[in-house]
């Protein structure tokens, strides 16, 4: 099931539920330099809090991933994956990128982690830029 959500420039953007192990998760499109074990394990306890048999309700937002030449690629919510590998989640809400290349894709993600998430750090800009 999947419907779309918002449209920008050629960047298509649906929301679908799918396979939490059909995303690939590549750490060159991850803004931040590393993952922050508090953040997911607070994500961890908002999932097994709510009730999974309606996802679409959820306190969380839904991660990000961009679908190239048929992969879906994660770009941005790579402590909320983190977080729903750990709670074993099956099928999750993705917002799905049609339209994105990778080259793309980190400059997207730190794009959306300026309005959201955990504060960006100075290691995670030297990143971003370099």
């Amino acid at each position: 099931m999947s419907k779309q959500i918002r449209s920008e420039k050629m960047n298509i953007i649906e929301a679908a539920n799918v396979h939490l192990c059909d995303i690939l998760v590549d750490t060159k499109n991850q803004s931040r330099e590393n993952l922050n074990p508090n953040a997911i394990k607070r994500y961890e306890s908002v999932y097994r809090a709510e009730d999974f048999a309606n996802e679409t309700s959820s306190a969380m937002p839904p991660i990000d991933a961009a679908l190239i030449d048929g992969v879906y690629i994660l770009f941005d919510g790579y402590h909320r994956y983190r977080a729903m590998q750990n709670c074993n989640m099956r099928e999750v809400w993705v917002n799905v990128h049609h339209g994105l290349t990778l080259k793309e894709l980190p400059y997207k993600a730190a794009q959306n982690n300026l309005t959201h998430g955990l504060p960006i750090l100075t290691k995670d800009v030297r990143k971003i830029a370099f």
